[in-house]
């Protein structure tokens, strides 16, 4: 049997730990059960459309966090929604830890800095971030590959053949497609370390080495970029962040100063304005780690220097590992350049504590240094120098990434720091750990007293974000309450979605708990179709809006989370005056909506509208209680049944003078559908006419059968499907039917990878 490595069981422990505290910790008001419940939902090998959430929704966003789901899947189905995605995440820490160790141990030879660095990446302020409070699986999934990336591209410059590009491919692939904003950027880091082994060998190396590189790309389009193309496709559609403060969204979520370096829980910064700092962004390397990295790069310095021989291979990976820290500083600053920041700190000082301003100095001064001092050696060095550090210290560097494919819709730079910032700290912690410890005990030493007691060092210097695994639950008696409250929900009759207002992330679960789809979230609604948030948003201009809103949408019921923070008391009693109770705990109230027009209803009066007219959702609301319906076609017919005016400009309707002093037809709500989720199919009563409405979220992909003919789907009040009705029609059904290349770009991924893995395994028993 083979033994395992020695930094196998120092990762382990480390993971244990950090489990033993968090895993029994209770339910927050953060993402692990939104993730989970999306998890669940995700199904596009059996069906591209989702009724479940955002008033339905196309499952291909979800492709970006493929692996991330199917891992979620994996674990709840036998421990539970908390538990299993709990035990998940806690097996990525593992994985990364080990995959720092593997990965340190390949490029250093050096087992102390190996398993120093993977303990580091366990125990670091961004781990904790991401899993203790944030508890955004996802990115930690994402973590998970970015050192066993570079452990593959190390393999693939030391032996250039197809199965190590196929290694490279299927860990960016799997990187990928785990989070692919994760993966966007981390790229700049992978091709600085790329870079770096590139200039370490000669011009025959070099070449077989990039086509190695190149090889592996080509494996990596059927593995990785085959599989999102149907992702592609949908972003045209999808709301991301137009109905947001996406430019003060990136101001606030980036590195504001160098300061942060050394701001532990944002203690340095806590005079400065509110906004200023960005805690939740952690970019904490930490008092240890950082003076440990500097007091080794200056004893490797005075060594060459003196002549002394040292291990280069050590000396030369913190050298680049410094270069990686620099390069994560500067594209996490975001829109602003450094040198911005460093003015607007500056600006906004005035309430900070007399010690922070010569920290600033230090440590915004020390970055010029530390990068003038690990700059390598060549001609013309010095000017480069400059010309490098200007551009540090002037140009915002996440302008430029933002130029990467899926980069351009970033809204957090922080990213950046959580997936390179976690890996070049833990990396220089483990090895600038080695080179310090070397001068007092074996080089080569994996374990030891002195090395414990750093680590423990450096366990106390990240203790205030380690904490969170024990802090941050719900208040005693919330989520029972909301267990009771959808337990009650269940009961009531089926009346359409329901309508959540609440700033916390749990109520994601109650399509699972009561059977009813959700309208909206406060989760990922970027993901919603840009029209159906027009509409949304639309309707909460005033009371009448709101129920009439509500009803077109098909919203049977309200569901107030009466403690959250952010949801304002008025805006709750504003709810409460216009809807009455049908359920009610200390925590949660559900109010009914009996107007709901869920699933359908049949309207016979129409205003024609031109295609995408965004401008005029608001005025198609207004409209319902004179019960006209807004439909967009491609041209007007005044001769239509039904037919009841017009838009007049971009913001304008002109009614016909019939239309303008009387309502028109009532609606006439029809019984829940056949079929759910993919098709919908409606028996209609006698003589009806006019058009049926779903209140189903429109989307091109969803088609119409009237009475067995094909017929065009319209989108009515800016975002349902509308569907004209001739006289005498009995069943109309809608289909959702993605394009056939949907399946087969999913398909064509599943069978790369099934061959991928197969071929190294393969080769992997020959060897």
């Amino acid at each position: 049997m083979k033994r395992l490595p020695t930094y196998f069981l120092p990762n382990l422990i480390a993971t244990v730990v950090v489990g033993i505290v968090w895993l029994f910790k209770g339910a927050t008001d953060q993402e692990l059960l939104a993730n989970a419940a999306k998890a669940l939902d995700f199904h596009p090998w059996s069906g591209w459309w989702s009724a479940t959430f955002l008033g339905g929704a196309s499952q291909a966003p979800g492709l970006t966090t493929l692996f991330s789901y199917l891992l979620l899947k994996a674990f709840i189905a036998p421990f539970g929604a908390i538990v299993g995605s709990k035990l998940a995440a806690l097996l990525a820490a593992l994985l990364g830890g080990l995959g720092v160790s593997v990965f340190l141990n390949r490029w250093t030879d050096d087992a102390r800095a190996a398993w120093l660095g993977g303990v580091a990446y366990i125990l670091g302020p961004q781990m904790a971030l991401r899993l203790g409070a944030n508890e955004h699986l996802p990115v930690v999934f994402a973590m998970v590959f970015a050192p066993w990336v570079l452990w593959a591209l190390l393999r693939l410059a030391a032996k250039p053949s197809w199965n190590e590009s196929l290694i490279v491919a299927l860990l960016s692939a799997g990187m990928t497609l785990t989070f692919t904003k994760l993966a966007v950027v981390f790229a700049p880091l992978a091709i600085l370390f790329t870079l770096h082994l590139l200039l370490g060998k000669d011009a025959a190396e070099r070449r077989d080495f990039l086509t190695g590189l190149g090889r592996a790309l080509l494996l990596y389009v059927p593995l990785a970029v085959i599989p999102l193309l149907p992702t592609l496709r949908e972003v045209a559609w999808l709301a991301m962040f137009k109905f947001d403060p996406f430019v003060a969204w990136q101001q606030n979520f980036s590195l504001k100063s160098s300061l942060s370096w050394l701001d532990r829980g944002n203690f340095l910064q806590q005079g400065m304005p509110v906004g200023f700092t960005a805690d939740m962004g952690g970019f904490y390397v930490g008092l240890v780690a950082l003076l440990v990295g500097i007091l080794a790069l200056k004893l490797s310095l005075d060594e060459e220097e003196g002549g002394v021989a040292s291990d280069f291979r050590l000396v030369g990976a913190l050298k680049v590992t410094f270069f990686g820290l620099l390069l994560t500083t500067w594209l996490s600053a975001g829109p602003r350049s450094l040198a911005q920041g460093l003015l607007e700190f500056l600006k906004s000082a005035t309430g900070a504590a007399d010690l922070v301003i010569p920290l600033f100095w230090i440590i915004s001064i020390g970055q010029c240094v530390l990068l003038w001092v690990i700059w390598p050696r060549h001609a013309y060095r010095d000017y480069v120098r400059v010309a490098v550090m200007l551009v540090y210290l002037l140009v915002p560097g996440f302008r430029l990434l933002e130029l990467f494919p899926f980069a351009h819709d970033i809204r957090a730079p922080w990213s950046v720091w959580q997936v390179c910032g976690s890996l070049v700290v833990a990396v220089l912690f483990g090895v600038a750990g080695s080179i310090v410890l070397a001068r007092f005990s074996g080089k080569k030493q994996s374990a030891g007293g002195l090395a414990l007691i750093l680590v423990l060092l450096l366990s106390g210097d990240y203790s205030v974000y380690l904490l969170r695994y024990a802090t941050g639950s719900l208040q005693q008696g919330t989520y029972p309450a909301f267990e009771q409250i959808c337990a009650q929900m269940r009961q009531l009759p089926e009346n359409g979605n329901v309508f959540p207002l609440s700033g916390r992330y749990f109520y994601l679960q109650i399509p699972q708990l009561t059977g009813k789809p959700i309208e909206q979230e406060a989760f990922n609604s970027y993901f919603g179709l840009t029209w159906r948030r027009a509409l949304q948003g639309a309707l909460m201009t005033s009371p009448d809006t709101i129920r009439n809103g509500l009803s077109l949408l098909g919203c049977g019921y309200i569901f107030l989370d009466k403690q959250d923070p952010n949801t304002p008391p008025d805006l709750q009693n504003s709810f409460r005056g216009l809807f009455p109770v049908v359920a009610e705990n200390d925590y949660f109230a559900v109010l009914a909506n009996p107007g709901s027009l869920s699933p359908a209803f049949l309207a016979r009066d129409f205003v024609a509208l031109p295609r995408d007219s965004a401008a005029l959702v608001t005025a198609g609301i207004q409209l319902a209680p004179k019960n006209l319906i807004t439909v967009e076609t491609a041209g007007v017919d005044p001769s239509a049944p039904g037919f009841a005016g017009q838009a007049k400009s971009q913001n304008q309707i002109e009614l016909l003078p019939q239309f303008q002093m009387k309502p028109g037809t009532p609606f006439v709500r029809l019984p829940p559908a056949q079929s759910g989720g993919q098709i919908m199919d409606f028996q209609l009563p006698e003589n009806a006419s006019g058009w049926i409405v779903s209140t189903m979220a429109y989307h091109p992909d969803w088609t119409a059968v009237v009475d067995g003919k094909p017929s065009e789907v319209h989108r009515a009040e800016g975002g349902l499907m509308a569907v004209a009705l001739r006289q005498g029609v009995r069943e109309v059904t809608f289909r959702f039917a993605a394009p056939a290349w949907y399946s087969l770009s999913l398909g064509i991924g599943l069978l790369a990878w099934l061959a991928g893995l197969g071929i190294l395994f393969k080769n992997r028993s020959k060897n």
